[in-house]
């Protein structure tokens, strides 16, 4: 992935793909329609790097869901959009489900991590859901972009 940062800075860097689509696209998607900041692309729009992102979710009590323990403030946000992300993942290979379904699975797996479930809204999660729908026909054309806009 190519990231061109506001201040001009760029960098190229893999990441991974669970299942059918790039992981990091899907949370591109979910954290820049609810506006976050403090998760992975908000962290990589200040500079930080994957694997530093990686290691401070490690430290700060983001091992795994398995090893979960209470978090670090600083790792909260990144916790909640993982947790979201694994979620829209989960739809993609087994079909949407309604809105209710869909928050008791996310409030679900928050809980397991320790942190509370971001608020989504409706209309969020149809626009969550339309900018995975273009990603796949993005994808399927091998003419996959988007536009990092999150503010740094």
């Amino acid at each position: 992935m190519d990231v061109i940062r506001r201040d001009g800075g760029s960098e190229s860097f893999l990441v991974p793909c669970k299942g059918m689509y790039p992981h990091d696209a899907l949370h591109f998607i979910v954290e820049s329609t609810l506006g976050l900041t403090n998760a992975f692309w908000g962290r990589i729009a200040r500079g930080e790097q994957p694997e530093d992102i990686q290691r401070s979710a490690k430290e700060g009590g983001h091992a795994s869901a398995s090893r979960a323990q209470l978090p670090a403030a600083e790792v909260i946000e990144l916790i909640q959009a993982e947790r979201l992300v694994e979620c829209v993942e989960a739809e993609l290979w087994g079909g949407v489900s309604d809105l209710e379904t869909f928050r008791e699975v996310y409030a679900a797996a928050c809980n397991h991590s320790h942190v509370q479930p971001l608020a989504v809204s409706e209309a969020q999660l149809s626009n969550i859901r339309d900018g995975i729908e273009e990603l796949k026909k993005q994808w399927q054309t091998h003419r996959f972009s988007f536009t990092v806009t999150m503010a740094a």
